[in-house]
């Protein structure tokens, strides 16, 4: 069962755990009986779910990859082919599904309705026409975002280290914010920032280390999970901050800020 929730789709028999095909073998159980079986026990409506999800990312891989020219099937993986198969029904339909998902990701109108509706429900935080999401959050944003921000990491070539994203819903461009110490500091320094434009292809990574300026990234609770180990204590700790420095504390520089912090008294938490 979790098999067919992962893949959205019947597996071929060579997609099958070594295990689990010695097991049917054992109780002399055909793969397709096993499979009407475990299909059987799945509400209609979350397998729908998961071969949506599925056929989307499909469709976002044929959309990134235009950018390294068409994809010949036959040098797919067989899981691929099988994919565009069960999916879309052909690589042109697959290739057709990418197209539009590219264009649907400049749609500026709607990645700032989106952005506002997950901001709205606690994911990311919007400031004007900048929406900023922690990279694990990722796999929970709105199909375009994530088109969007795919385009993005294929034009820098991998943005993988990446911390916090900043969308720039405005001006077609992506900052990727690398924060190492994110997990460890109440207060994370940022140690680089790579922005891409979209419009351009343009790339530009900026060392935020090399001349000892320091950045930190404010409010780190608006990035993280209400069941994180140290999200109250966070939470707390960027109350008290807006109470001291007011609602424009993200916008302040911290070499401003860290001098009143001391004058007041007021420490990380961790």
């Amino acid at each position: 069962m979790d098999l067919l929730l992962t893949m959205g789709r019947v597996p071929h028999v060579d997609e099958m755990p070594p295990d689990l095909r010695t097991c049917l073998a054992g109780a002399r159980l055909s793969i397709k009986a096993a499979m009407a079986a475990a299909l059987a026990t799945i509400p209609a409506e979350e397998m729908a779910a998961t071969a949506a999800r599925r056929a989307d990312e499909i469709g976002r891989f044929f959309a990134l990859g235009a950018f390294s020219g068409r994809a010949r099937y036959r040098r797919l993986s067989p899981e691929l082919q099988r994919d565009v198969r069960a999916f879309f029904g052909s690589l042109a339909a697959a290739e057709g599904v990418g197209r539009r998902m590219l264009f649907d990701a400049g749609d500026a109108e709607a990645l700032a309705k989106e952005a506002q509706a997950h901001a709205t429900a606690g994911l990311g935080h919007l400031s004007g026409d900048k929406y900023q999401v922690h990279a694990r959050d990722l796999p929970r944003l709105t199909s375009r975002l994530r088109t969007y921000i795919g385009i993005a990491q294929t034009l820098a070539g991998t943005l993988d280290s990446t911390t916090i994203y900043r969308v720039h819903l405005a001006s077609r461009k992506l900052t990727a914010l690398l924060y190492p110490d994110f997990d460890t500091s109440a207060l994370p320094r940022l140690s680089e920032r790579t922005k891409i434009d979209l419009r351009t292809g343009e790339v530009n990574v900026f060392d935020h280390q090399a001349d000892g300026r320091v950045s930190v990234l404010m409010e780190k609770s608006r990035y993280m999970a209400g069941n994180e180990d140290r999200y109250e204590d966070q939470s707390n700790f960027d109350s008290a901050m807006r109470i001291h420095f007011g609602d424009c504390l993200s916008a302040l520089p911290f070499a401003e800020v860290a001098p009143a912090m001391i004058r007041v008294g007021l420490r990380p938490p961790y």
